[in-house]
């Protein structure tokens, strides 16, 4: 037993002067590690550099332990909150256990916390083994079990035996997982500064929060991502993504002050999680957020610029271990690269909202309006889907500005827009395109959907007048109504369709709705 252990030295020590010679690069002076049953001049190149050749080792160690031993298997197991996986192993091939098992009622649990070696004889208790007749069960740290398992009674040296290979193995995955850390590192490293380069380009909150997002899932292997928006003392999801479960809560939602993300950013620190019961003391956002199961672990880190939080970013796993220093400080520094990136995005959003909203109503203006009418064309181009245009123009508006004051013109505007935003669907876009006319565009509508919803909005306008220097002001408008692709398609048809029958609406006497002229339905049923 003494030269087979001594061959597990060996072999170890050859793992770590083959790693510091590789270190990032493929061996070019070090041969590739010798695998059981094979003369060093049988060896094929082991890819994967460092880490492929160290797993090699280590499945040489399971190897030579296991004839060190006298056992007819050897496993490692590594344990997470759920699952044993396994690491190492070395027997018989036609009875190879399965990658992982389930740690539910498994001792491999209670071996690991208590740090007890453990002799389990079948007949005596059940095994985990379906074949074996003892198995040696040895801790390996608080995370990994070694066993060793028996067709018949192992001899009386397994157990000292065993001992020496478990240290072995140890040492061997210890070295595996240094250098695993160090490969994670670098490409730790190598993503923040890809995502310098890509942040440079990134000229809205959208793009630069799946950027942070898509970097942060990547690096820290997480299950779910969400950036929240803060704003003066205030927080919004902007952006959400759960890659197991629906996410817990929507885009757009507010923040709650008794929440983790509150917490971090009024005190400009990170939270982490690790306890499941801690999200059922106090929300991560909200109180409305529904998660299928409570994160194992979380974090959330605010980005800060000019010592004020401008956003928040929220990682989460449902398993495994807690998210470590090393991961919190990677979480640090993508906060730290991003907040600048994500003020900057904030301006361009708002100077694009200025640039598409008008200021007076609020409401879209009219260039807000021809994009989302082309994009609409586009998408029946190629998807066949229909759409509606409903132009209104306000009754008598004019003399409404001569006899009581552009002030009060600009109230009934108000009034007006108002009006038309809550009478619409989310889908529907509603624009002030003129003086005193507006536009809506309704997606997934046919034409006499259309006229209807037309003259619902006229309806609520004709019975809701605007008050001014306390005088009620009556205020109507006429509507003219046009559909893709039963009045037309091009974007320049479809607007001077609509336009010609709101002009057909204001010849019969206003406060009406009429349908483009090439529409078969019957425009005298909306009648007033």
């Amino acid at each position: 037993m003494g030269d087979l252990v001594a061959a597990i030295l060996g072999a170890t020590a050859g793992a770590a002067l083959s790693a510091l010679a590789l270190r990032r690069h493929r061996p070019t002076s070090v041969p590739p590690a010798p695998s059981v049953g094979r003369e060093p001049s049988q060896m094929p190149p082991t890819p994967g550099g460092v880490l492929a050749s160290v797993d090699e080792w280590v499945r040489l160690a399971c190897s030579l332990g296991r004839r060190a031993v006298g056992a007819d298997e050897v496993a490692v197991w590594r344990l997470n909150d759920r699952m044993a996986v396994r690491e190492g192993w070395a027997g018989n091939p036609d009875a190879e256990p399965p990658p992982q098992v389930p740690l539910d009622g498994h001792p491999f649990r209670w071996i690991a916390a208590e740090g007890v070696h453990v002799r389990l004889e079948r007949g005596r208790r059940p095994l985990p083994s379906p074949w074996a007749d003892v198995m040696l069960l040895l801790p390996l740290g608080s995370t990994r079990v070694v066993a060793f398992s028996f067709a018949q009674s192992p001899p009386e040296s397994a157990e000292a035996a065993a001992v020496v290979v478990r240290d072995l193995l140890g040492g061997a995955l210890a070295l595996r997982d240094a250098y695993s850390a160090a490969r994670g590192a670098e490409q730790r490293l190598a993503s923040l500064l890809a995502l310098i380069d890509r942040l440079a380009g990134a000229t809205s909150l959208p793009a630069a929060a799946r950027l942070l997002a898509d970097t942060a899932r990547s690096a820290l292997r997480t299950d779910g991502v969400a950036l929240l928006d803060w704003h003066e003392h205030h927080g919004s999801v902007r952006f959400i993504a759960d890659d197991r479960f629906d996410p817990p809560l929507r885009e757009g939602t507010a923040v709650e002050d008794a929440s983790r993300a509150a917490w971090a950013a009024k005190h400009l620190q990170l939270f982490a999680l690790d306890d499941r019961t801690e999200t059922k003391r106090l929300p991560l956002f909200a109180a409305v957020e529904r998660w299928p199961m409570p994160p194992a672990t979380a974090m959330l880190a605010p980005l800060i610029s000019s010592d004020e939080p401008v956003a928040v970013l929220a990682v989460w796993r449902y398993e495994g271990p807690p998210f470590d220093a090393a991961d919190q400080e990677y979480l640090r520094l993508l906060c730290h690269l991003g907040a600048q990136a994500w003020r900057t995005a904030r301006r361009f959003d708002e100077l694009d909202r200025r640039a598409s909203t008008d200021p007076l109503t609020g409401l879209p203006n009219r260039g807000a309006f021809e994009s989302r009418l082309a994009s609409l064309v586009h998408h029946h181009q190629r998807y066949a889907r229909p759409f509606a245009l409903v132009l209104l123009d306000i009754d008598h508006f004019k003399q409404c500005n001569d006899t009581y004051g552009h002030d009060a013109g600009d109230g009934v505007l108000r009034h007006v827009g108002r009006l038309l935003q809550a009478n619409i669907r989310d889908v529907d876009l509603a624009a002030r395109i003129g003086g005193e006319e507006f536009a809506i565009l309704m997606p997934e509508t046919r034409l006499a959907d259309a006229l209807e919803a037309a003259e619902r909005l006229r309806r609520a306008l004709e019975g809701q007048g605007v008050v001014w220097q306390g005088q009620l002001l009556p205020v109507t408008a006429s509507f003219g109504v046009a559909a893709c692709p039963e009045t037309a398609c091009a974007a320049d048809r479809l607007v001077a369709a609509a336009d010609r029958a709101l002009y057909r609406a204001k010849q019969a006497g206003r406060n009406c709705v009429r349908a483009a002229a090439s529409s078969s339905v019957d425009n005298d049923r909306l009648r007033p």
